[in-house]
């Protein structure tokens, strides 16, 4: 099933707006049950996902030696394996319509995912094609997903690591615009409910000792939104903390969370 994602706008800075705009990849770790994994995933496809023309999904399995002591790949190996997704690629591109998804690499292997409109000959293709290479130690499976499961269960990140991923961003672009991050920052979150009476139920119980209300508007579509902001530390744990709080109280009252941002004036 198709995940939506929250929108995170990062700062409005003495009239430039640095936005968290999505590059073509996100990589992060999380726990498989095996272990830890490291996912590089095509963030292109968030939202474009499960496309219909490519029901066909070709997992290519590469085993390396990883670092000593470690089942993930050294610096080298890493180069080497994203060569290989995008030399993968290309040749697929060349037979078919082809999306690379992204992949997953953990006790020493890595598992490169491929959307597929086609799949024939696509075996004998990518065989021939890896022994002419080098690429000796891949194997290649081809299985019918229309519905991209293999993409949202293992190399789609789940709302923590999303949002993690767009906090490290959005301070990656503070930080390179030159801006502190050693005091406390407004931080401004958006929320949206069914009704207004919703809304009125909810905004009675904010804690308004930590919590100001900017506005609140009827929106299309029959929702409500309200804005309102808070002044915390501008770290991973602050924000995320705030962010879990206020969906739980949001859900609780008909309410659904709809991001934050940060806007920051230079003095």
């Amino acid at each position: 099933m198709k995940k939506a994602l929250l929108s995170i706008v990062c700062c409005v800075v003495t009239g430039i707006t640095l936005q968290a705009q999505q590059k073509n990849w996100d990589t992060y770790s999380k726990n498989m049950g095996g272990g830890m994994q490291d996912i590089r995933v095509n963030n292109k496809l968030y939202d474009l996902g499960p496309v219909p023309e490519t029901p066909f999904l070709v997992k290519v399995t590469h085993s390396y030696t990883g670092a000593r002591n470690s089942k993930l790949p050294t610096k080298a190996e890493n180069t080497r394996l994203v060569g290989m997704q995008e030399a993968t690629k290309k040749m697929l591109s060349g037979k078919t319509q082809c999306y690379l998804a992204g992949a997953a690499s953990h006790n020493r292997v890595c598992e490169m995912y491929y959307y597929v409109k086609d799949t024939a000959g696509i075996r004998r293709y990518l065989d021939a094609s890896f022994k002419k290479r080098g690429y000796s130690r891949s194997k290649i499976d081809i299985v019918h997903d229309s519905k991209w499961d293999n993409f949202f269960s293992v190399l789609y990140p789940d709302e923590e690591q999303r949002q993690s991923i767009y906090y490290k961003r959005m301070i990656a672009k503070l930080i390179k615009a030159g801006y502190r991050l050693d005091r406390p920052y407004k931080v401004t979150h958006l929320a949206y409910f069914r009704t207004e009476d919703n809304l009125r139920t909810w905004t009675d119980g904010l804690d308004t000792k930590n919590y100001t209300v900017v506005a609140s508007s009827k929106t299309p579509y029959a929702r409500y939104q309200i804005s309102f902001y808070h002044v915390i530390p501008i770290t991973e744990a602050s924000v995320m903390k705030s962010v879990r709080d206020l969906k739980t109280t949001l859900n609780g009252n008909g309410g659904s969370y709809g991001g934050w941002d940060i806007i920051v004036s230079k003095k």
